[in-house]
């Protein structure tokens, strides 16, 4: 990783200029404001063509992208990779839900799945 100099570099990002690669944790990381990148991953033979959401990234709302300071869980999704069939069923808070919400988001530069943890704060609807 060309970031954190440990990890290994196999994701790059097509939006983004230059062509350094990162590991998983760093890209996430270097794009908690730039959800509507597109990544790809190392194979050992070419680039594929993946996303953040599959990457683990989690979009919070409200709190400047951080999660929000009444969820029980708030360092719970930091850089966890996400699969398809994962089990959220056990994830609530006093004050409302930690569960990521998919979202379809159509974007100019193209069409996003995003997991999205909405604001728990008292007083809140979402």
């Amino acid at each position: 990783c060309q970031s954190c100099q440990i990890g290994e570099g196999k994701f790059r990002c097509l939006t983004c200029s230059g062509d350094q690669t990162f590991c998983r944790s760093c890209i996430v990381n270097a794009h908690q404001f730039l959800p509507f990148h597109k990544v790809q991953e190392w194979t050992g033979k070419c680039f594929n063509d993946t996303s953040l959401e599959e990457l683990g990234f989690i979009w919070y709302m409200g709190h400047g992208g951080q999660p929000c300071p009444f969820s029980d869980d708030m360092h719970a999704w930091e850089n966890i990779p996400m699969d398809a069939e994962a089990d959220f069923s056990s994830m609530e808070t006093v004050h409302g839900s930690t569960i990521p919400t998919k979202l379809t988001i159509v974007h100019s530069t193209g069409v996003f799945l995003h997991n999205i943890v909405w604001c728990s704060c008292p007083g809140v609807d979402c």
